[in-house]
C-alpha cells in the first residue's frame, strides 16, 4: 500500500473562472508498483483531484518481502468548491489520499 509519511499545509487556493483550486504536498511511503497504481488512482479523478509534480528515491529501509520502497514527494492540486458556494472542503490530513 501507500502510506502517508507527512503533508505540508495547503497553499493558497487559485480561482479560475468560477472554480477554486488549491495545492498541496504529500509525502509518501510505497513500493513502485503500489504508488503507480495509487497515482493512476488520482488522474482518473479528473477534473477534482490531478498531479503536478512528483519527485522519488530509494527509501532507506527495504519493505516487505525485500521489496523497493520508494520515499516520494507528491504535488496535487484539487478542485475545492465553486464560487459563491457555501461549503468549501479541505484538502488536507491524508483524507484526499484513501
Amino acid at each position: 500500500g501507500v502510506e502517508l509519511v507527512g503533508s505540508n499545509s495547503p497553499v493558497g487556493a487559485v480561482t479560475l473562472g468560477n472554480l477554486v483550486w488549491q495545492q498541496s504536498s504529500f509525502e509518501l511511503r510505497s513500493s513502485y508498483h503500489d504508488l503507480g497504481r495509487f497515482i493512476a488512482e488520482l488522474e482518473k479523478s479528473v477534473p477534482y483531484i490531478g498531479v503536478t509534480g512528483l519527485s522519488f528515491n530509494r527509501a532507506e529501509s527495504p519493505g516487505d518481502e525485500g521489496k523497493v520502497m520508494l520515499a516520494a514527494r507528491l504535488d496535487v492540486f484539487a478542485l475545492m468548491d465553486s464560487v459563491g458556494s457555501a461549503s468549501a472542503k479541505k484538502l488536507g490530513g491524508g483524507a484526499a489520499l484513501r
